[in-house]
Order: C-alpha cells, then sequence, then structure tokens
C-alpha cells in the first residue's frame, strides 16, 4: 500500500467554488520535483492546486531535509520538519528543527531559533491558523520562558502562555502566567490579572473575549472586560441558542444552578449537574442530575426524560432540536434510547450519535469484542471489523460509512457494499447532487471513486473537491515525480 492515507490528513481541502480549478477537463501540471531533491517524504497542495509545498532529502547530504515550494528550495538544509501545509489564503508555512534549535517558516519568512515549538496533543498541531488564512500563531519555549509566536514574531516573554485564539478581524489573543498571576493578552497588550484564567471563547454576537476567572477561591465569567456573579464552582461554559447569551453551570453550598448571561435559568439541589447543552427549537436546557443517592437522571427544563440510573452518557440532540438520542447504564446492562422510546440495541454505543441535516434520521455505531456494526433509524448493519467516517449525505437520502472486513477496506451506502479495495477513505458528498466521492488504495496505486466510477490511478491523491453545482470533481495527484491537477466530470451529475 501506498502512504496516500497517511499524506492525506496533511493536504488542505480547499475553498469551494466556480473558479479555474474546475475550469478544464483532465490533467495540468502543477510542478515537478526539483532535482535537488534526491528523496520525497511527504507535501501538501494549495488549495486553489498551483502550488506544492514538499519535504525531502537533498542530494548529496540524505542526512539532511528541505523544503521546496514547487521547484524552489525555500527552507535550506535541517535536521527534521514535523510539520507544514498552506493556510487558506494559499501561504505556505512550517516548523523545522535545525541544530537542535527549532524554527517557524511562514510565507517564505523564518522565525529567530527556539528550544521548542509547542504541540498541542489534543488539536494534533503545533499552528493555530487566521480564518483570513493571512496569519499563523504557535507557543514557543526558549529556556525557562514561553511565547506566543504570531507569524515568525515572538512576543513578550511569560512564565506560561495558552489558549492562542484569532478574532474575526485583526484580533489575536492568548492567556499568560506572569508570576503567580493570570492574564489576557490582547495584540500584546495585558489585561487585568487574577489568580487563574481558562476557557477562553469569542462571544458568538460581539466577537468579545469571555474567560472564566477565579479570585479568593471564587469563580466568575469575565465577558468583554465585565465581571459576572462569583460563585464557589463554575463548570461548563456554554452559550444560548438562538440569542448566544453565555451560559455556565455554578454551585454553591446547598444547589446547582444553571445560569444564562446574570439571570438563574435552573436551581436543582443534589450532587453534581453535568453535560449541559441545549435544544434549538425551544431553547430550553438539557443536562443531567445526579441526587444524593448518586442517582442520574437526564432533565429538559427541571422536567425529567428518563428515569433515574447509574449513569446517563452519549447525550446528543438533533439539530432542530426535537429529538435526543442517549444511553443509560446500570450494573452491566446498557439501554439506549430515542426520548423515552428504547431503541433495543444489543451492544454500547461506542462514538458520537449522527443526525441527518433535516434531523429525521439517526444513527451510530456499536461495538462488542466481535466487531462494529451501525445502527440507523432503519435498523442495524452486518457485523464489520471496523466502522468510520458515519455520515448522511447533504438531502438527508443516504447514510454511507467506511467499513473493514477481513483485510478489505469498502464504502457502505444504507444497506449496499460498494466494491472491495485495501484500503477507503475521505468520504465526501457533492452540494446540489449529493454524488459520493471516497479515495480507495489498490495494489500500490490509489484512485478518487465517484459515484461509484474509479478514477485514473496515481501514486498518491488529494482530497477532492467538488464544483458548486456538483457536476465536476478536481483534485491534486502525484505520479512519480510529477504534481498534477486533475478535473473530471461527475457521471449522472445534473
Amino acid at each position: 500500500m501506498t502512504f496516500s492515507l497517511a499524506l492525506l490528513g496533511l493536504l488542505t481541502l480547499g475553498l469551494p467554488g466556480p473558479d479555474a480549478r474546475f475550469a478544464k477537463l483532465g490533467e495540468t501540471t502543477i510542478t515537478t520535483v526539483a532535482s535537488d531533491c534526491a528523496e520525497l517524504l511527504g507535501y501538501d497542495v494549495s488549495p486553489i492546486g498551483n502550488q506544492v509545498l514538499y519535504v525531502g532529502r537533498l542530494k548529496g547530504d540524505t542526512g539532511h531535509v528541505a523544503v521546496w515550494l514547487n521547484r524552489d528550495r525555500i527552507v535550506r538544509a535541517c535536521d527534521s520538519v514535523p510539520e507544514y501545509g498552506f493556510t487558506s489564503a494559499g501561504k505556505p508555512y512550517c516548523c523545522l528543527a535545525r541544530s537542535g534549535r527549532w524554527h517557524v517558516m511562514f510565507d517564505r519568512a523564518l522565525s529567530r531559533g527556539f528550544d521548542e515549538i509547542l504541540l498541542d496533543s489534543s488539536a494534533g498541531t503545533r499552528f493555530l491558523l487566521a480564518p483570513s488564512g493571512d496569519r499563523i500563531a504557535c507557543l514557543a519555549r526558549d529556556g525557562v520562558w514561553m511565547m506566543a509566536v504570531l507569524n515568525t514574531k515572538p512576543g513578550s516573554q511569560y512564565t506560561t502562555v495558552s489558549d492562542p485564539l484569532f478574532g474575526p478581524r485583526r484580533e489575536f489573543y492568548h492567556l499568560a502566567q506572569k508570576g503567580n498571576a493570570w492574564l489576557l493578552v490582547f495584540n500584546g497588550k495585558e489585561g487585568k490579572p487574577y489568580e487563574s484564567i481558562t476557557d477562553l471563547a469569542l462571544m458568538p454576537r460581539t466577537a468579545e473575549p469571555l474567560f472564566l476567572a477565579i479570585e479568593k477561591d471564587r469563580s466568575f465569567l469575565v465577558c468583554g472586560g465585565r465581571e459576572g456573579r462569583r460563585w464557589p464552582q463554575i463548570i461548563e461554559v456554554t452559550f444560548t441558542p438562538q440569542d448566544s447569551v453565555p451560559a455556565y453551570v455554578a454551585c454553591d453550598s446547598t444547589q446547582w444552578y444553571i445560569i444564562e448571561d446574570t439571570i438563574v435559568r435552573i436551581a436543582e439541589p443534589g450532587i453534581l449537574l453535568h453535560s449541559l447543552r441545549y435544544r434549538f427549537d425551544t431553547r430550553e436546557p438539557l443536562y443531567v442530575m445526579i441526587d444524593a443517592g448518586f442517582r442520574s437522571v437526564l432533565k429538559t427544563d427541571s422536567r425529567p426524560l428518563s428515569d433515574a440510573h447509574l449513569n446517563v452518557e452519549h447525550i446528543s440532540i438533533a439539530p432542530d432540536g426535537r429529538h435526543v438520542v442517549f444511553q443509560t447504564a446500570d450494573s452491566n446492562v446498557r439501554q439506549v434510547w430515542l426520548d423515552r422510546t428504547e431503541l433495543k440495541v444489543a451492544t454500547a454505543i461506542s462514538g458520537p450519535v449522527v443526525f441527518s441535516p433535516d434531523s429525521r434520521r439517526f444513527a451510530f455505531v456499536t461495538a462488542s469484542d466481535s466487531g462494529e456494526r451501525v445502527v440507523s433509524d432503519r435498523g442495524a448493519s452486518r457485523l464489520f471489523d471496523r466502522v468510520s467516517e458515519l455520515q448522511f449525505s447533504p438531502d438527508s437520502g443516504q447514510l454511507v460509512f467506511a467499513a473493514w472486513l477481513a483485510g478489505a477496506g469498502l464504502v457502505v451506502r444504507e444497506d449496499s457494499e460498494c466494491r472491495r479495495y485495501d484500503a477507503v477513505g475521505y468520504l465526501k458528498f457533492s452540494p446540489v447532487t449529493s454524488r459520493l466521492a471516497y479515495l480507495a488504495v489498490k495494489d500500490n496505486s490509489t484512485q478518487e471513486v465517484v459515484n461509484d466510477i474509479p478514477g485514473a490511478s496515481y501514486d498518491d491523491i488529494g482530497p477532492v473537491q467538488f464544483s458548486l453545482n456538483g457536476t465536476r470533481v478536481a483534485y491534486p495527484a502525484r505520479k512519480g515525480r510529477d504534481f498534477v491537477w486533475v478535473c473530471e466530470p461527475v457521471a449522472g451529475g445534473r
């Protein structure tokens, strides 16, 4: 098998639109690997398919690697390049290690050296990309100090930095520890210090910063610089639907509360209130309440939606808010429910519940020692070794997923199993026509399968893009040392 599937995770999805990417059918050459690259190690293709950023071993110095943009070497010999890519605006970036020091390259500019460019293990990346595509940020360590790096420019030094965040305009925020105090840093300017700050976010309507602060053993929200009511504890900060005001769970010595902005919406006695979320249609809070007997009840705006159980988990609300799927646990017995109706599922839910765009359908994966199967509103699938990429088509008419069985990969559409390959992945529906495309690997070559018809074979293929009307697909591909842009009509597309 080729290394296609591993590399595809690094490739940019790109931006849909009626542009040159879909104008010319067939193959268009992007570039050829430069002659001073002895071995190609990995690459990324720009969103519009006109540039390739690639990492490779240097000819005559295979102990070192370099970075090329098309045929231009833009990073000279270094020890490693663990992360690289393009922003949505097509600007190249990477981090590289050279002689024990780490550097950031952005749009051909190189930063000074740091002891470390920090990896966010939860996100799996070192970089935060601005939505506009014109900026990147990362966190770096130098000696005992940490700093936020914007593009290639390091900010002030602090004991600790965390939570970098771009605003919708030119704002850049992060949290920083200075001595024993924490503060919000906005475009390099320090805000008011607190004993602790966490949960930095932007308010949906105003884009003002919001965070959770602690002072003198009391927790409170700070919204756009305004401090809220102080509580012994605050957890699970979120936003209400429709009006998007801050909502959170708080407690005092007697009760648990759901607070919306400054108003107490719910007051509940008990051990713990958790898993707060909202129904979109009614704006009612949905949550789990654990009583003094350590029994859990799922509630909607103080009204029980379930009986008492040892645990309530895997709570998922349909996009329109009208239905809730959840799982209850009692000793070794687990039950899955759609609102108040038990679904009679044999094994426990494994992973998230997926709803169709129209909210009328649902699906989830169940797992046992024997394997995994998909359960939906239309019944249960056969047992597979593994299931992934569970999703509905934009028109809600098709449920599809990738599956593995007896060493083969295949795509399943409702109850129909497609052709088997060595591996399949990256399932994607077209707009308008709801045609399905996915990558298939067979006998050391890759193909893009669109509407069940395999395309030409290549050494490697990037993620597919659909034209806005769903009648054409385009994707980057590699043949040996040549990179090409491929555009094809979708069979059966309108």
